[in-house]
């Protein structure tokens, strides 16, 4: 393969971890074994064997040494960005709910 058709080449898309949990959690081999719904309504779950885990997420990225200490450093940097994203979309909401408020109430008033 010459150097134009590596640069062609798209990289494979890697999957980011709530995509993997949510499989891992959809998967009858792994929940309730290793992984179960609390809530699902609420998205609310917990870890059986967190080790395990860990080590399916290992698998998954192609990193053979992946521990729970490491998985668990995923796991708070993937919630530290989905909770600034929520917070962001939430005061959009708030935003344009309260805009959308005030121009149909000056609409009312003529």
């Amino acid at each position: 393969m010459c150097v134009a058709e590596r640069s062609r080449r798209r990289p494979a898309k890697q999957q980011v971890l709530w995509q993997f949990l949510l499989e891992t959690l959809s998967n009858p081999a792994y929940n309730p074994v290793y992984i179960e719904w609390l809530d699902r309504q609420r998205g609310v779950f917990r870890f059986v064997q967190s080790q395990q885990v860990a080590r399916l997420w290992g698998l998954r990225r192609k990193r053979r040494n992946m521990c729970y200490e490491y998985f668990s450093r995923a796991m708070r940097s993937a919630v530290d960005f989905l909770v600034v994203v929520v917070i962001i979309i939430i005061v959009i909401f708030v935003y344009l709910r309260l805009s959308n408020a005030t121009i149909h109430t000056a609409a009312q008033l003529t």
